[in-house]
């Protein structure tokens, strides 16, 4: 198995363990599961030589600060915020790149492997920037609305499925530019 493939797995279990920590104790145990399993994940990455993504650190922290609050201050809405914290910073930075400086944060990711016209990255860009807001004012609603295991399983499935659901909408949206890019990537491998 390749190093980013079995870091992927390991960040993957970060979220599973946090899961299973729930359902068999609850929520304060979970919290200090999740801070365990991804402090020894961003160890990982460090002795595999790999480089932790801006946003993987900014999640990391998120974790180490709110859920520590969790934890310490047994509170459980704090590591109910860390969702709507890490999306609305991440909302307000897809905002920003779309009227500040040359290119929008999504033209850097993918501006040069994607040959879309930059009005339809620019697109892209903006909606993202409304899906991470919806995301983050959604988890709030959860948490604070329904209980916390519906919170828990929302934060685990439910994310994962309107997170799918928006690339593949992004993905359908961008689709004729999209060959070219799965051309190339198949040549290289």
């Amino acid at each position: 198995m390749k190093k980013e493939s079995f870091l992927k797995f390991c960040e993957t279990l970060t979220v599973v363990g946090f899961g299973l920590a729930y359902w068999k104790y609850d929520l304060q145990i979970a919290t200090t599961v999740l801070i365990v399993l991804l402090t020894v994940f961003v160890g990982l990455v460090k002795v595999l030589g790999q480089k932790l993504s801006k946003l993987q650190f900014f999640s990391w922290l998120a974790v180490l600060i709110l859920g520590g609050a969790t934890v310490l201050l047994k509170d459980e809405m704090f590591i109910k915020w860390k969702p709507t914290v890490v999306n609305a910073s991440l909302a307000l930075i897809f905002l920003a790149t779309q009227f500040v400086g040359k290119k929008t944060l999504i033209e850097r990711m993918i501006g040069e492997k994607v040959p879309a016209p930059t009005p339809m990255l620019r697109k892209v860009n903006f909606t993202a920037a409304l899906f991470l807001l919806f995301m983050g004012v959604l988890n709030i609603v959860v948490a604070n609305l329904l209980s916390t295991t519906a919170w828990v399983q929302f934060k685990i499935f439910g994310t994962f499925i309107l997170d799918a659901a928006f690339l593949g909408a992004c993905l359908y949206y961008l689709r004729d530019y999209l060959t070219e890019f799965l051309d190339k990537s198949r040549q290289d491998s």
